[in-house]
């Protein structure tokens, strides 16, 4: 994990901020399973232990380059599916209105990878030895709500062939 770290980073720092995103909760809905494994999910609230809710949080920089569009990085930590660790991040381009960002989102996480194996979970990880790195590739849909100038709250959502992750957005405007 630690290798991977220079590179969040950079991937941050490189980003010229115009908001801070603060991403807290999550709910994620895994799409495709193998019959029965999802009974080895951890936090399971609906459609027979697919649906499950896991802690994370996620810190992100959004620059608006045009008014309308966007690039955004961020990081973010917390629970798999089965409540372990897991550290990623992923960058995001769009567009943008008053109350929506849309856009594709291109990221990874690390977790244990073992750990699945050990419960009989297949996923679609890049393996070094049991690190396991897990793509994301998606749509970010972003709903927001201005309270004032500044500071807006929302739903964060990534959707992907394979899961759907949300989360609660707080939203820092900067300038």
């Amino acid at each position: 994990m630690k290798r991977f770290m220079p590179l969040l980073l950079f991937l941050v720092c490189s980003v010229n901020a115009y908001e801070l995103d603060l991403n807290l909760g999550s709910i994620t809905h895994h799409f495709i399973v193998k019959d029965g494994v999802e009974s080895e999910f951890e936090g399971g609230i609906a459609f027979n232990n697919r649906m499950i809710t896991n802690a994370v949080i996620s810190i992100g920089i959004i620059d608006e380059y045009m008014p309308s569009r966007y690039h955004a990085a961020r990081v973010f930590t917390g629970q798999n599916s089965i409540h372990e660790f897991m550290l990623g991040g992923m960058i995001e381009t769009g567009l943008r209105t008053d109350f929506v960002d849309y856009g594709l989102v291109v990221g990874l996480y690390g977790q244990n990878n073992q750990l699945f194996k050990d419960r009989g979970i297949d996923n679609i990880a890049f393996e070094i030895d049991d690190l396991g790195l897990m793509p994301v590739v998606g749509l970010g849909l972003h709903f927001k709500y201005a309270i004032n100038q500044r500071l807006s709250i929302g739903v964060s959502n990534v959707i992907s062939p394979v899961i759907s992750n949300h989360t609660l957005l707080f939203r820092y405007r900067l300038s």
